[in-house]
């Protein structure tokens, strides 16, 4: 977190993903959230653009605290809102 990141409303610890470092302060950043065609992420999975997280599936109780945060983020857009 730092001054060019707003995003306060759901921070995130190495026990909620074991992708978040120990002792590194990580929020999800509501406000630079985008909407992502699913079959590109597919294609760039595929052809090694991007890659798998070796961390595995965001575990359900974790994803069910971003939501819950998304909710009733200020920083989150009205139409992303709707989304959830």
């Amino acid at each position: 977190m730092d001054e060019e990141c707003v995003d306060d409303e759901c921070q995130l610890s190495h026990s909620d993903y074991r992708w978040v470092e120990h002792d590194h302060p990580t929020v999800v950043a509501f406000s630079r959230a985008k909407v992502w065609d699913a079959r590109k992420i597919v294609h760039a999975l595929k052809n090694g653009l991007l890659r798998q997280p070796v961390e595995g599936d965001i575990p359900k109780l974790t994803l069910a605290k971003v939501i819950r945060a998304a909710t009733t983020s200020r920083e989150l857009s009205p139409d992303f809102r709707a989304l959830l």
